[in-house]
């Protein structure tokens, strides 16, 4: 589905450079998927960790150099902010889901609560966003937001099954202290 959208960027909207990020949009979502899935497995081979870290860097550097794409003055008078927001949001909610990845289950219940907090704030831009793109007859962005979130829901979704499976920090420290005391 997410090629077919790139394809429309590339022939109906005639947005090369769109159309480019997305495909770095979605080996990013792929590697995302790929390590959500596998977040309780031991760790990979030395060759492929390297080799994921380097393809993210480099989903990074162009998705950024997008984002300063869209924040520029020329960008946003022809087009308004909405794209630059848009690109913005997006990448602190892909900030967000690395924490997850390589911090996972090992936080407080506190800053789980504002981890997830600040990811419905995000979301729910995301959405407000699409209604935006709606009213300003953008047909297309709106379509392509709308497939974004469904796509990350799947790496939210893992995220959350594995936190499903982990006691918060706190309560891990509790019961240890328990058992230390009785066994004295």
């Amino acid at each position: 589905m997410m090629l077919v959208n790139t394809g429309l960027f590339f022939f109906f909207v005639g947005n090369s450079d769109a159309g480019t990020e997305n495909v770095f949009w979605i080996i990013l979502l792929l590697i995302f998927e790929w390590q959500t899935s596998r977040i309780d497995k031991p760790n990979i081979n030395r060759l492929e960790k390297y080799i994921i870290r380097a393809l993210t860097l480099v989903c990074y550097v162009v998705i950024l150099l997008s984002a300063i794409h869209y924040s520029g003055a020329r960008y946003i008078s022809e087009w308004g902010s909405l794209d630059a927001w848009t690109a913005w949001t997006w990448l602190i909610v892909i900030a967000a889901i690395e924490y997850d990845i390589y911090v996972p289950g090992l936080y407080s219940r506190t800053e789980w609560i504002i981890r997830n907090g600040l990811k419905f704030g995000l979301y729910s831009a995301l959405i407000v966003y699409i209604f935006l793109w709606i009213n300003m007859e953008r047909w297309i962005d709106a379509w392509d937001a709308f497939l974004w979130i469904l796509c990350f829901f799947s790496i939210e979704m893992n995220i959350f099954a594995h936190e499903d499976e982990l006691p918060y920090a706190e309560e891990n420290k509790e019961p240890n202290a328990t058992a230390t005391k009785h066994s004295t």
